[in-house]
């Protein structure tokens, strides 16, 4: 290559840099002869490799013409024998030429000629030029993968090519042959990871450049100079390809290869402590693909033998002591022995006092690192020995971290998780609030830097989720779904998959817990389920299988209770018997497990009645106490249930100590319950319930005070479950009345108080309804009234029935207030209170089924919406009851206002309840209650009166089928029913207001509103009277109305009453899939007569009566009458409606709407006052959907009709409203009143059936 640097050559270049000298250079070629010439040939070739323009076929035609020209030269000179010394030297141009060839050209061939040209240069034994040939190739074959890099090609061949055409060429003891073999293997290594191969090509270059190196090390003297420098390229090349070899056989030679090279090294040698730490890592790549804990071992071994040899290399000796902690951690990960974790820690404390003192930030071994790294095992240790200190220990290495850490940095987050999650857990074990609030901050400044990482969203999940625990606050447990549920949508290692997949199935128990929705405890079983799959695919399942066996088993438990199906217990017990099977788990895992199977045993006890199940979860709960430390807060869970199954067991075998047991376990784990936390109401609810046992047995009266001294606490306890709470307080007033009387009082409005927790907002109609403790709000209001009328206190006894009867419907109403006297307070309060109640009236009546996923919102979105519009309606009325004048804004009213609400004539609130049976009555214009006992009357008489009137007129058909004449026997069971009504209710009422004087004409006949509970609610106290006698009916001297509550008297809007007001008729003569109801023509005939000024109307009938024009129709006119088919749903009263032309009107349908202005709504049905028979305080029917839209007074029937029957009703009723009320809804009552007498003179007083059912509902009196 001397030519091509010569002076005079480096001078002609300078002189012609351009292409379009090159013609000078070529004339100045064959103008010259010998060296000259040549040299200019050089740079001629020189100039086409560096000019592009020429391309590499230029350069291909010129090169080999100068080539041909020396070879005819060579020969000539050959033949010459004087001349044979020149020969020899353009030979050597010539082998300089080919060298040009392959570097411009890549061409195998080139390699080729030039070791044959090199061949016949060395046919002297004094020449030296294969070694020289052996050098350029060695210098070439690199330069190859650099142009391939760059420019692309299949360079990567040629280099590989020129490094085994040199090796071909020397002997394997040449010294330079360890390098020519080095040098290979960094081709092979090239071509595995930057060119686009196949797998098994990857594999087979990445084997083939470990086999060079080998090669190339094995040729090396230790006590060479290279020695050291090919075994660190060789442990480099090792850990660059540690990833792309997967297969047994591969790892398996890498470390043949790796010991066979260790064991060569002297001791003595630094290199030795570098290459141990290279060959442990491959021994713990196999142990993670297959699992040999041999492997593991000698990996700890090899790292461990490293260190001793204490390297002088300051920085590696630091590496080692890293190195050998992350491996303990590893195999701990894998394998759970404490003492890895142990050795871990001492390796990495020793790193500590290792590090440089200026280890980069970024470095993989920086300061942060370690720090982090130390306080992730003491976290290890933690979950190992349950050891709470080593928490604080975590804590303080993660926070020495957090300054080492760059700005930006992805550790920064895990490391605030760190610190977050350690809290968490000191929160677990001590049960300090303030260290939640802790966690949840530092996960907050986590989520802040990374809001998509999957482990922030559910370390963050479960926060919340102990929040709720403590709180019982809905937002927090929705929080902590949404958080779990967008962490599953993100890559996850498996092991937090499986975490994550068990805490939100915990989350969704834990909200089906709390609101009872079945949808929540499908959902909690579907997660346990999927976890249980992606645990057992696990390589070591162990560790986390039990835990999620135990939430899958207690979800089959919260089901069988729902439904009583024996294969869920069955699979409950099964699968916490196989989760308590595994043997040794911490104390928190160790109560759940005991906890959850004794909860199983239970719940099948009190189903089968085995003894053998409750002793059973007392011999096991005792055994699971005694593993866990006395200070552990999971011990007061085992402690709860283990007093709870010794009072079942002295339920029923009476046993003072099973009762004194109880009492003192139940009493260590109240006192080591936090006292703010909300499982607290649960224990002093379950004490009372034992200290009531022991005084129920033994009649000790200290008992019966300290039963009601923890039912008291219990429902006062401002963070327990609502339904505890109220239960409590029901628990604590039964005791109070044979106890404290002065507290009994105390008791009731505590429950009372409960009731919207119990029914809440966030909550829609169907799931309110469903409740079971929407049925225990009634028949509480009912015993407290009781108890309170007989204390004498009726103006609370009529604050208690009104807050308990119709709680839904009243949440309904209390959505349309008009808020004109806020407005003019706080105008913008008033507008954002009207704009969320009006989303909340939509929310609540929607059927969250319908909602499709995917789009605006699914079905859990929707959910929490309608939660979080609940919670804000709350808050914007707390701000409004701090203004002036609002203190009491939207609070039930008290018996003042109550009292002021008639107006036209008296209202009687009838109470019916087994202590006693009392008729409140509210008189226009009188500020006080007038009470009426009713000793005569009794619950049990309301329900004989109920089952006889039903058996009266259950042949009676739906309108459209023949009507079936009445028989005397049906006549005389329906007459004694009106006759306990008169004497026991009806008479007393009305001799206490003197009305039991005839009157001449309906016009001057009083006007009286029946509010009625209990069973009462299904008795026609309209009709009462004794049939045998004359003037002793009630219609001979009151017109009667009936209203589900109080307030629904009070005007439904501002709105002025509509002086023309618009009547839309609705007819099914022919409903598909129904009888026919030929008198509907006929009725709506009648009553389109009467339709003329002030009252106008529309018909829609037949196909154009669909459910959607209807319900338009309802928004423009302020009267309908609806004459068809209906139906009542018993079992989702709700769905109950009006049969038209395209399905069914139901009664959630008509609740959505929010109707304004509204007057009469003539319901010509059949059983469109029918309520349910479970909800009778509740007054869910058709009639109560029409008062709930907005409609202020209702026409219903209580059962079916006659289909002649109605358009006599209808004519008269339309009549009397036009002729004599000038189209003024309020004179529905008096005109139903005389349409019903014009029934009666036609069918005669004593067909009850046909004459009875009609009822008009609603207030705004009698005009």
């Amino acid at each position: 290559m001397g030519i091509l640097t010569s002076e005079e050559g480096a001078r002609v270049l300078d002189t012609f840099p351009s292409m379009d000298q090159l013609e000078i250079v070529q004339k100045q070629a064959e103008a010259n002869s010998g060296m000259h010439r040549i040299n200019f040939w050089m740079m001629e070739g020189c100039l086409y490799l560096d000019h592009s323009l020429t391309g590499s076929q230029g350069a291909r035609l010129y090169l080999d013409s100068v080539i041909k020209h020396l070879t005819l030269q060579v020969d000539s000179l050959l033949e010459m024998e004087d001349l044979q010394d020149q020969a020899g030297e353009l030979e050597m141009e010539i082998i300089i030429f080919y060298l040009l060839r392959i570097i411009i050209l890549g061409t195998i061939e080139s390699i080729d000629k030039l070791i044959e040209w090199g061949t016949r240069v060395s046919r002297e034994p004094s020449c030296s030029v294969t070694d020289s040939i052996v050098l350029l190739l060695l210098d070439v074959g690199p330069d190859f993968l650099h142009r391939s890099s760059s420019e692309g090609g299949p360079n990567a061949d040629m280099s590989i090519e020129c490094h085994t055409r040199a090796i071909k060429l020397l002997p394997e003891s040449h010294p330079i042959m360890p390098s020519l073999l080095a040098s290979l293997g960094n081709s092979y290594y090239w071509r595995a990871t930057h060119e686009n191969l196949p797998p098994e090509g990857v594999h087979a270059n990445s084997i083939r450049a470990i086999q060079c190196y080998r090669a190339a090390v094995v040729l090396t003297s230790p006590q060479d100079q290279e020695y050291t420098d090919t075994l660190k390229g060789l442990g480099a090349l090792l850990q660059k390809q540690m990833n792309r070899i997967e297969r047994s056989e591969d790892i398996g030679f890498v470390i043949e290869c790796a010991s066979q090279i260790a064991e060569g090294i002297p001791e003595g040698n630094p290199i030795l402590s570098y290459w141990l730490d290279t060959l442990a890592r491959f021994f713990y790549k196999r142990f993670e693909l297959f699992s040999n804990p041999e492997d593991a071992d000698q990996a700890i071994a090899s790292l461990t033998k490293a260190v001793s040899l204490q390297p002088s290399d300051p920085t590696l000796l630091f590496e080692l002591h890293v190195h050998l902690g992350i491996t303990h951690t590893l195999r701990h990960q894998e394998m759970n022995q404490v003492q890895d974790i142990d050795a871990a820690i001492k390796c990495y404390h020793q790193a500590l006092l290792l590090a440089p003192k200026q280890v980069a930030s970024t470095s993989p071994y920086s300061l942060g690192f370690l720090l982090t790294a130390i306080g992730n095992v003491h976290w290890k240790r933690f979950f190992q020995t349950g050891d709470s200190s080593e928490l604080k220990m975590v804590i303080e290495y993660h926070c020495r971290a957090i300054p080492e850490i760059p700005e930006g940095h992805p550790r920064l987050a895990a490391n605030f998780t760190g610190v977050g999650v350690s809290y968490l857990n000191q929160h677990e074990c001590t049960g300090n609030p303030d260290d939640l609030s802790a966690a949840l901050d530092w996960i907050h400044r986590a989520f802040q830097i990374a809001p998509e990482d999957p482990q922030v969203l559910a370390h963050l999940g479960s926060c919340y989720m102990h929040r709720f625990a403590i709180s019982g606050g809905l937002e927090d447990i929705d929080e902590s779904i949404n958080h779990f549920a967008k962490a599953l949508t993100l890559p996850l290692e498996e092991t937090s998959r499986v975490m994550t997949l068990n805490n939100l199935g915990q989350a969704y128990r834990h909200r089906y817990l709390r609101l009872n929705n079945r949808e929540d405890l499908e959902k909690s079983m579907r997660h346990f389920n999927s976890a249980v799959i992606h645990v057992e695919a696990m390589k070591n399942p162990l560790s986390a299988l039990p835990g999620i066996l135990s939430n899958l088993g207690v979800s089959y438990v919260d089901r069988y209770k729902i439904i009583e199906e024996q294969e869920d217990i069955d699979k409950a017990i099964q699968h916490l018997k196989h989760a308590l099977s595994f043997g040794t788990h911490g104390p928190g895992v160790i109560s759940s497990l005991f906890v959850n199977l004794g909860t199983a045993l239970m719940s099948r006890y009190y189903t089968l009645n085995d003894d053998e199940d409750v002793n059973e979860t007392i011999r096991l709960l005792t055994d699971g106490l005694a593993q866990i430390p006395a200070d552990n807060p999971s011990r007061t869970l085992v402690l709860s249930n283990l007093g709870v199954a010794h009072l079942h067991r002295s339920e029923k075998h009476p046993n003072p100590d099973d009762i004194s047991k109880a009492i003192s376990l139940l009493s260590q784990a109240s006192v080591s319950s936090p006292p703010e936390h909300s499982s607290t109401a649960r224990l002093f609810n379950l004490l009372g319930k034992a200290y009531r046992a022991r005084f129920k047995d033994s009649g000790d009266t200290v008992s019966l005070h300290c039963s009601l001294d923890h039912f008291r606490r219990a429902a006062q306890h401002l963070s327990g479950h609502p339904h505890i709470r109220f239960y409590a307080a029901l628990a604590w007033a039964k005791a109070a009345s044979l106890d404290s009387h002065s507290e009994l009082l105390r008791a009731y409005q505590t429950a009372m108080d409960l009731v919207p927790q119990l029914v809440w907002l966030g909550m829609n109609i169907k799931e309110r309804y469903s409740q079971e403790v929407t049925q225990a709000i009634g028949r509480m209001a009912l015993e407290a009234a009781a108890v309170a009328i007989t204390l004498e206190k009726y103006e609370m006894a009529l604050e208690w029935l009104e807050q308990g009867r119709s709680v839904v419907w009243s949440q309904t109403l209390q959505l349309r207030t008009p808020l004109d006297e806020l407005a003019l307070v706080d105008a913008s309060l008033a507008t954002e209170l009207k704009s969320v109640a009006r989303e909340l009236h939509e929310f609540q009546s929607m059927d969250r089924s319908t909602i499709t996923v995917g789009l605006e919102k699914s079905p859990e979105a929707s959910a929490q919406r309608h939660r979080y519009l609940a919670k804000h309606y709350e808050e914007i009325v707390g701000k409004i009851r701090q203004l002036p004048g609002f203190e009491t804004f939207l609070q039930p009213k008290r018996a003042a206002e109550l009292l002021s609400i008639p107006q036209k004539g008296p209202v009687v609130m009838v109470n019916i309840h087994e202590l006693r049976c009392d008729a409140l009555i509210l008189i226009p214009g009188k500020s006080e209650i007038t009470h009426v006992p009713l000793p005569d009357f009794s619950p049990e008489k309301a329900i004989t009166c109920r089952t006889q009137m039903e058996s009266s007129h259950i042949s009676v058909r739906d309108r459209g089928f023949k009507r079936i004449e009445p028989v005397d026997q049906r006549e005389e069971r329906f007459q004694q029913v009106l006759l306990e009504l008169w004497l026991g209710i009806v008479r007393p009422v009305l001799d206490c207001l003197g009305y039991r004087v005839p009157q001449r004409n309906v016009d001057s006949l009083p006007h009286i509103t029946w509010c009625t509970t209990g069973a009462l609610s299904f008795l026609p106290l309209h009709a009462a009277g004794c049939y045998d006698q004359p003037q002793a009916r009630i219609f001979d001297y009151v017109i009667s109305s009936y209203t589900p509550t109080l307030s629904g008297l009070v005007p439904k809007s501002s709105t002025p009453i509509e002086q023309r007001p618009r009547l839309l008729l609705v007819g099914q003569e022919n409903t598909p899939g129904r009888t026919p109801l030929p008198g509907t023509r006929q009725e709506l005939s009648h009553i389109r007569k009467h339709a003329q000024a002030p009252l106008s109307y529309i018909q829609l009938d037949g196909s154009e009566a669909t459910r959607e024009a209807v319900l338009n129709a309802m928004e423009e006119h302020e009267w309908i009458h609806l004459a068809c088919h209906a139906h009542q749903n018993l079992r989702n009263p709700l769905d109950s409606g009006f049969f038209l032309h395209d399905g069914t009107l139901s009664l959630l349908q008509m609740s959505r709407k929010e109707l304004k202005g509204k007057g009469l709504a003539f319901l010509s049905a059949c059983h469109t006052a029918k309520g349910d028979k479970e909800l009778s305080e509740e007054a869910i029917h058709l009639a109560s959907g029409m008062l709930m839209a907005g409609y202020a007074a209702v026409i219903a029937t209580m059962w079916s009709v006659v289909d002649e029957d109605a358009p006599l009703i209808a004519d008269v009723v339309y009549g009397q409203l036009i002729e004599s009320c000038q189209g003024d809804h309020r004179g529905a009552a008096r005109a139903l009143h005389v349409a019903v007498e014009k029934l009666r003179e036609k069918v005669g007083v004593e067909a009850f059936v046909r004459w009875v059912p009609y009822i008009h509902i609603g207030g705004s009196g009698v005009e």
